[in-house]
């Protein structure tokens, strides 16, 4: 049962390129101590190359590259193992508050092991190339990247510890990540098991999937009924002002949402769809939990209105409700969608963009910045996007949410 598609075909694409199947970076309260002033980082030199036997990779390269990684061994004892907690497809920066405080130090300070954040190749500072090339690029797979994780528990010198040989196998190595780094910590595990004696896969990515579809079924399932019903029926009342295309209607319904300046529809379709994908990027340790998923329903969900300067427009709410064919339901539907305007537009307006709308939410122009920025800085633009177009997939269209 699919339900609700949110210009499902027109925004397979879009929604895929600008979201994919990546957690946001954990956002630190305000009482924490930022742990780049905890963790300095380190680089381990690894080969660019460890597959000069597959043409994939020609040119082959003998050269190395820095790989950069952060540690904690507080919690270490003789015999205690070195946790590896792969960051997968982001700075490893971002994965930083698990050291802190999150699953890497639990497990060390319960093992008495070395707590360790390992950057993935073409993210954060760690590059085998000066740019982001397709060229660049083609040392960008997860078979190089698994290597590279061998390479380091077989190599690494922890800094202050040089007198200890903590290399595998002389000492238990245990790999944990989740989503695509999940994946990737079963993947490390199967291929090399006399490196890593364990694995811990959160929601591993283990299969690639073209049309993942199947991404939105759980949160649909399992999330709070309120929460999914107002998504479902908002959402609904979205796609049927859109698919009727009437210009007055559909610009209407983008300023609401502050995005009417935005040019085209499923650009808009991807923004006022990205309240729910919070789901993800909960966590059940309350320590590194993101809390935008519970914002996002308690806004969606609310019998009142929350942000007072909407309140002026529950005529046009409640119209636009009545244009998306749910007109019987204006007066349990207007404040939910005032909500979700006032939210999406205080994450996605025009004050969360540094210029027009279109130059950071149009998927559209080939020309963008985006795109043509080959520049190491832009890693957060190509290197996931190449890795899900050329091994992964996991394009997200909506499912029934």
């Amino acid at each position: 049962m699919k339900g609700s598609s949110l210009l499902a075909a027109a925004t397979l694409w879009a929604v895929a390129l600008s979201k994919s199947i990546r957690p946001a970076p954990h956002r630190l309260q305000a009482r924490d101590v930022d742990p780049t002033e905890l963790y300095p980082g380190h680089n381990i030199s690894v080969p660019i190359d460890h597959f000069h036997n597959e043409t994939k990779y020609a040119p082959h390269t003998n050269a190395s590259f820095n790989l950069r990684y952060f540690f904690d061994a507080s919690h270490y004892k003789p015999g205690g193992p070195v946790i590896v907690l792969q960051s997968g497809e982001d700075d490893a920066t971002d994965r930083l508050p698990y050291l802190q405080k999150g699953i890497v130090a639990q497990l060390a300070n319960a093992t008495n092991g070395i707590g360790v954040v390992l950057e993935h190749r073409y993210y954060g500072t760690s590059f085998p190339t000066a740019n982001l090339t397709t060229e660049s690029l083609r040392f960008l797979t997860t078979e190089q990247a698994l290597a590279d994780q061998a390479y380091f528990a077989q190599h690494v010198v922890f800094p202050g510890m040089e007198h200890m040989n903590l290399t595998a196998p002389n000492v238990p190595y245990i790999v944990y990540g989740g989503s695509y780094a999940g994946g990737f910590a079963a993947f490390t595990r199967k291929l090399y098991p006399n490196l890593y004696f364990g694995a811990i896969s959160s929601s591993g990515v283990t299969e690639a999937v073209y049309d993942y579809w199947q991404y939105y079924e759980p949160i649909r399932e399992y999330g709070p009924p309120a929460c999914i019903e107002a998504q479902t029926k908002l959402i609904n009342v979205i796609d049927n002002i859109l698919m009727k295309n009437d210009s007055a209607t559909v610009q209407e319904l983008k300023t609401g949402f502050g995005l009417e300046t935005l040019t085209y529809n499923d650009d808009f379709a991807n923004i006022v769809s990205s309240g729910i994908g919070g789901w993800q990027n909960r966590n059940w340790d309350p320590a590194v939990n993101s809390p935008e998923f519970s914002y996002y329903c308690g806004n969606i969900s609310s019998t009142q209105v929350l942000w007072p300067g909407y309140s002026t427009m529950a005529s046009t709410a409640s119209s636009l409700i009545e244009a998306g064919g749910w007109g019987n339901e204006t007066a349990t539907l207007t404040n939910s969608l005032l909500n979700m305007m006032a939210f999406t537009n205080d994450s996605y307006g025009v004050a969360s963009c540094d210029g027009p709308l279109d130059s950071c939410y149009d998927n559209h122009n080939a020309s963008a910045t985006m795109y043509t920025d080959k520049s190491l800085d832009n890693f957060n633009a190509l290197s996931w996007a190449y890795q899900y177009c050329t091994q992964w997939g996991y394009f997200q269209r909506s499912g029934s949410c």
